[in-house]
């Protein structure tokens, strides 16, 4: 869900108050209004004494005068009491890097452009206890710099973004603290070349299959980069045959007399033998022949159940679409960190990183 909130100031201690930022931009990029994915609760902000390096390849504008970062709340997470406001000694140092080259030295993550924006002092971080009632939540944990810092761009290998916090100190160590998080390129590994994967959007709702609710089906492409793959779950009628049908189309008819809507007219079909007693079925269709000219098409599907119990009414899924995805490749956003505020050395690097957003005035 999209939602639009105005950026609501942390109190800072010993550091001004400045107006709401004119220009807001977000790293991991487009992430402004947008949840991510999960959220990142035992780093930042919970441990006692940190050095964290987030580095981010994906930020192709220049971004003049940054004057301040902000977090925010992850919007999944239930109300904790650990969640409270704690106090953080910490400073800030903005840099450009180089994500293909990340390291565990971390002074080595800096190539250029290096400055401290806020100098060591305390702040004070919003109590975050309670779950957002709207997704993203305000991004309300807020560090205004004491020098703004500009960035040009991703133009070239070598100039990545990175941000840095240094904290000496965290009087509600040991205790989670849940930031917004973002892979951005799921199942990425530093050094390996996973395999990327769709995700999917349900289309409308499945037949009901008593006692267990709605017939529902789960699927996702995957692109190795010399193959594809399917695999799917459904959940159907108990000891029933299953049938997958394929197509590039949403049909989204309605055949009178039938429990849901026909999503995937069949195009293709596989014929998938029973689900099993507990009406669940699994299909794994690997390999599919690699075609560099099917990536971005999106693929519909859903499954057709025969209940006996229910003669010439096919007990459909719920569908869904998915995007075939492009080929592997490697993280775009990527951290490492150190367990002392002057660390020289770290663990990682890890891919993915929490969404942060800076301003200028």
């Amino acid at each position: 869900m999209r939602t639009t909130y105005l950026l609501i100031s942390a109190a800072i201690a010993a550091t001004p108050i400045a107006a709401q930022p004119g220009v807001l931009v977000s790293s991991p990029n487009g992430y402004e209004w947008t949840e991510g994915g999960t959220d990142s609760r035992d780093v930042l902000g919970t441990l006692g004494a940190l050095r964290y390096q987030q580095i981010d390849s994906e930020n192709p504008d220049p971004l003049p005068s940054r004057d301040r970062l902000a977090f925010r709340r992850d919007g999944h997470l239930r109300d904790n009491p650990d969640y409270a406001g704690r106090t953080l000694d910490l400073e800030v140092v903005m840099a450009e890097s180089d994500l293909a080259a990340i390291s565990t030295v971390l002074d080595n993550n800096y190539k250029t452009n290096v400055v401290t924006v806020f100098d060591r002092k305390q702040i004070q971080l919003p109590d975050w206890t309670q779950q957002p009632p709207l997704m993203p939540a305000p991004a309300d944990a807020m560090i205004l710099f004491d020098r703004p810092w500009s960035y040009p761009g991703r133009t070239a290998s070598g100039n990545d973004l990175l941000w840095e916090v240094k904290v000496w100190s965290n009087d509600q160590a040991g205790k989670d603290y849940p930031f917004d998080f973002q892979y951005v390129v799921r199942n990425a590994q530093f050094g390996i070349l996973s395999p990327s994967r769709s995700g999917h959007f349900d289309l409308g709702f499945g037949c009901q299959v008593p006692p267990r609710g709605e017939s529902h089906m789960d699927m996702d492409v995957w692109n190795h980069g010399d193959k594809f793959a399917i695999d799917a779950h459904l959940h159907t009628v108990p000891l029933s045959p299953v049938i997958y049908t394929f197509n590039l189309f949403n049909a989204a008819v309605q055949i009178p007399g039938w429990c849901a809507q026909v999503h995937a007219l069949p195009g293709a079909t596989i014929v998938a033998g029973l689900a099993d007693f507990n009406g669940d079925h699994d299909l794994d269709i690997d390999p599919l022949p690699y075609n560099a000219t099917w990536i971005g098409i999106d693929l519909y599907a859903q499954a057709v159940a025969i209940d006996s119990a229910r003669p010439g009414i096919p007990i459909l899924s719920s569908g869904v679409v998915m995007t075939i995805p492009g080929d592997p490749r490697p993280p775009a956003v990527g951290r490492v960190w150190g367990f002392t505020a002057d660390a020289q050395f770290g663990v990682g690097p890890f891919p993915g990183g929490i969404i942060v957003q800076t301003a200028h005035p």
